[in-house]
């Protein structure tokens, strides 16, 4: 027995089923994994970097659009 508001597809549902295609690009020298979104732009997911200042910059937070291919 399961008690939870969720519904019962999201709860019963494969979870290899919410899997994205997730690549990992460099951007301006920095790692980013990415989602593409088209055959020329990807969203950015996350950001792989050790300087704190890089999380500063607007251009590599994830929900933004970044060419795909530099």
């Amino acid at each position: 027995m399961l008690w939870t508001p969720m519904a019962e597809e999201a709860v019963m549902t494969d979870p290899r089923s919410y899997e994205r295609d997730i690549i990992e690009i460099t951007y301006h020298g920095k790692r980013l994994l990415v989602e593409p979104v088209s055959a020329t732009e990807a969203r950015v997911v996350r950001l792989i970097s050790t300087d704190p200042a890089d999380f500063l910059r607007p251009d590599l937070q994830p929900g933004r659009v970044v060419p795909l291919f530099r």
